[in-house]
């Protein structure tokens, strides 16, 4: 049994929990995973997401008082708490690294269409990619599926020509690629079942669409042979309802290749942050993730703590109920353009306690461990290796976002090959490759040293300087801020630099006159 947030607390869900025809089965490697893809999606979707979850991620101070008065305090301190989220900036800051640069693609021309809209919906293959790598970068595991109208025969040039006959490129993400097996053919390890829990429509009246549940599954028969099974529910219900018992959709099919003949293989292959085999991989964001919570936590005690004592308040001790009705009438004048009449003895002053500081530090604290997980995903690892290591591998393979990108290529391509099974292509000479050369993971900072040195000496312009130490992730700062700023220091130093002559003259003017017992002229 495990424990997961929804949108209302936490619910009980078992992993043995199947229907009658168990398609609905989730493997325990990956339901255990479950907790972990749900921190690090919930993070980087956001403070809406993390705060409507309520007490799963911030506890409730004195969660056993019930009262009206404690609910609506335990509203105001989830309102007031700030979700710095870290955790997406940093995913989004890595998949700008690798797109800093447009993927290099090579395809037969008959593959053309795939490219420029792989998914049949106009997603194209360069915006397919990049919902990948955000999902290996989050989660480091998606699936990537290559589907192909259920045909008899191979499809003619002219059903390509026109476009309706199509092999077309689906993302499935951790937690939608819910079973897998693999079998053993001589040396070769390969698929033989894959379950994909997706979502189709219901019911659509040309206003409102309803969305349910259906699994489809992938499997190898008896006979080698690659076919498609769907499951729908008995009572179709919303995608987010209860669930209910799944039976057979439709007669299966078997999708065949170009040369019209059956496919031996399942086109599905997994993708994750160490390799694409079926293995899980670790999430790469989930320890920011949960130093993110954390430091969510620490920022709803600091604005709780700030709220309450961050107020000062006017004490006033020696004050008789006599002279506050018959000389303050009543009132307590308060400010600077109004004073308070108070007896003799009577004393009035502002106290302000000092607020939280133990979770202000710990919230920096946990931003200095966030900055530090995420620049450890991209940059280098210092090993030790032999020189023959050195010569055959290049110091960026080490990162851990270099792994990712390589990884996502490899998919990309292998999605492109089957398209080319399936349209009677060569699969010959396609290539994909995402850009690896990532700035962030080669400047050093002796590298940064040499580039303001550049400068310095005139060989490149202020703008070119800016433009490299904000590609290396040194600067946060627009060009004119940057100057803004710079002009607004120079001017005060020479502001105080200039008062510094003064007071230095001044203070040798004056000790000469002294030392001549007058003034000088």
């Amino acid at each position: 049994m495990a424990t997961f947030a929804d949108d209302t607390g936490t619910i009980n869900v078992s992993a043995s929990s199947t229907s009658e025809s168990a398609v609905t089965f989730i493997r325990d490697d990956l339901f255990n995973k479950f907790p972990e893809y749900d921190l690090v999606n919930d993070c980087i979707e956001g403070g809406i997401a993390v705060k409507k979850k309520k007490d799963f991620y911030l506890p409730r101070p004195d969660a056993a008082n019930t009262s009206i008065a404690n609910i609506a305090r335990y509203d105001a301190y989830i309102k007031r708490a700030i979700f710095y989220n870290v955790t997406k900036r940093t995913a989004n800051g890595l998949l700008g690294q690798i797109f800093d640069r447009s993927p290099v693609v090579e395809t037969p021309k008959r593959l053309e269409n795939v490219v420029t809209d792989s998914s049949g919906s106009g997603i194209s293959l360069e915006q397919l990619s990049k919902m990948a790598c955000l999902l290996n970068i989050g989660c480091g595991r998606l699936g990537l599926f290559v589907d192909f109208p259920p045909r008899e025969t191979a499809v003619t040039k002219a059903e390509q020509e026109e476009g309706n006959i199509r092999p077309s490129v689906a993302i499935f993400d951790s937690k939608s690629v819910i079973n897998w097996r693999t079998k053993t053919i001589g040396s070769l390890t390969k698929l033989s079942l894959v379950v994909l829990k997706e979502s189709y429509t219901v019911e659509d009246d040309g206003f409102k669409t309803q969305q349910a549940t259906q699994y489809r599954e992938l499997r190898l028969d008896e006979a080698g042979n690659y076919s498609v099974q769907l499951w729908r529910e008995k009572e179709p219900r919303k995608t987010d309802g209860p669930s209910s018992q799944f039976e057979k959709f439709q007669a299966a099919y078997s999708p065949k290749g170009g040369n019209g003949l059956p496919l031996r293989d399942i086109p599905f292959t997994f993708c994750g942050s160490i390799n694409n085999e079926p293995s899980i991989d670790p999430a790469p964001l989930y320890d920011m993730a949960e130093i993110n919570i954390g430091h969510y936590r620490n920022s709803a005690d600091h604005e709780e703590s700030v709220y309450v004592v961050g107020q000062p308040t006017l004490v006033i001790s020696g004050l008789t109920a006599d002279w506050f009705k018959t000389t303050l009438k009543g009132e307590i004048p308060f400010g600077s353009r109004s004073g308070i009449p108070l007896p003799v003895g009577a004393t009035a002053e502002l106290i302000q306690m000092e607020p939280n500081t133990a979770a202000k530090e710990s919230m920096e604290h946990k931003e200095r461990q966030m900055v530090a997980l995420g620049a450890r995903i991209v940059q280098n690892r210092e090993v030790q290796r032999t020189a023959t290591d050195a010569v055959l591998e290049t110091s960026s393979e080490d990162s851990q976002l270099v792994t990712i990108a390589k990884n996502v290529s490899l998919a990309m391509k292998w999605a492109l090959e089957w398209c080319a099974v399936f349209q009677g292509v060569a699969e010959t000479g396609i290539k994909f490759e995402l850009n690896t050369d990532f700035a962030l993971a080669k400047l050093t900072g002796a590298e940064i040293s040499a580039v303001i040195g550049d400068w310095q000496s005139e060989a490149i312009s202020w703008t070119e300087m800016r433009a490299i130490l904000r590609k290396a992730g040194r600067t946060s700062q627009t060009d004119e801020e940057a100057k803004a700023e710079i002009e607004k220091d120079s001017t005060a130093a020479i502001e105080r630099a200039a008062a510094e002559i003064g007071a230095t003259t001044k203070a040798v003017t004056d000790n000469s006159a002294a030392d001549t017992g007058g003034t000088l002229a």
